[in-house]
């Protein structure tokens, strides 16, 4: 079971993590039609880690669900000191925490959902108190 050590979120690392998400993502070129620009994001998210979902959601709540990711695996890269159990799927040889590994490990739905709920239980009070 993979494992990871992390340092503790604060509001400041969760919002760093959403600007950096919002920075990741281009605006709409004038004269670009909706079906190029989200060929772009597709590509643009993809180095990112993140998909753009398909769906009847407008543009709008798909690109919310992507930035959730990237904002997610920013975090976790963020705050992540070490980890262990991690392994590469073709060679089984344990993968260091690089970026690229990262934003992998966070593709799996187990591993994404565990560091949201516990970061979560940390910034949440946090900011409910009025200390974010």
């Amino acid at each position: 079971m993979p494992v990871f050590r992390l340092s503790r979120p604060t509001t400041a690392s969760y919002r760093a993590a959403w600007a950096q998400a919002r920075r990741a993502v281009p605006g709409r070129d004038e004269g670009e039609s909706e079906d190029e620009y989200i060929e772009r994001l597709r590509e643009t998210l993809a180095a990112y880690g993140a998909d753009m979902p398909e769906g009847r959601l407008d543009l709008q709540d798909r690109l919310e669900g992507a930035l959730e990711a990237i904002a997610l695996t920013a975090h976790a890269a963020a705050l992540l000191i070490d980890w262990s159990g991690f392994v590469d799927e073709e060679t089984q040889e344990a993968l260091e925490p690089t970026l690229p590994a990262i934003r992998a490990a966070m593709r799996d739905p187990y591993v994404a959902a565990r560091f949201e709920s516990w970061a979560s239980s940390v910034v949440g009070p946090m900011v409910q108190e009025g200390n974010g």
